[in-house]
């Protein structure tokens, strides 16, 4: 039986560095290729966009593409909240969440995932913020790059 390979492009944002891996995932294991990378504060913006798009288009066009934002650059808030729906739960958070994150509302792009609590009646909530500047500019390079 023969497997297919699959071929994942990661594009590694850090506050100081953009990585770019090709892996291929095939029936004798993964294969790693750093395809490049490169200190931020060096790169243009149009620059860091076109070293995106070689590395994909060295990778193949039909490559699943994923994006790591490192750490430093998002802020993660693990919160316990009374069990509601889904839907309550995202209203609540909107409006503590200045208590939370440190941007307001505007300067900020947000999701969170809850699942139950050990504690009868609550929710977990994991809370992922980054700024929308930041965020603005890993979706700018992204999409002039084509990916």
């Amino acid at each position: 039986m023969q497997t297919r390979n699959k071929n994942y492009f990661i594009i590694s944002w850090s506050a100081a560095y953009l990585k770019l891996v090709q892996v291929i995932d095939s029936a004798a294991g993964y294969t790693v290729h750093v395809r490049g990378a490169y200190a931020l504060h060096t790169l243009s913006e149009e620059t860091c966009a076109e070293k995106i798009r070689q590395a994909y288009d060295a990778c193949g066009r039909d490559t699943q593409v994923y994006v790591f934002v490192s750490r430093k650059n998002v802020i993660v808030r693990f919160l316990e909240m009374p069990s509601v729906t889904p839907a309550e739960i995202r209203n609540m958070v909107a409006l503590q969440i200045t208590q939370h994150v440190p941007y307001a509302p505007a300067e900020m792009q947000y999701d969170l995932v809850s699942y139950p609590s050990r504690k009868e009646g609550y929710s977990q909530v994991v809370l992922t913020a980054i700024s929308s500047s930041e965020c603005e500019r890993i979706v700018r390079a992204c999409t002039r790059a084509a990916v």
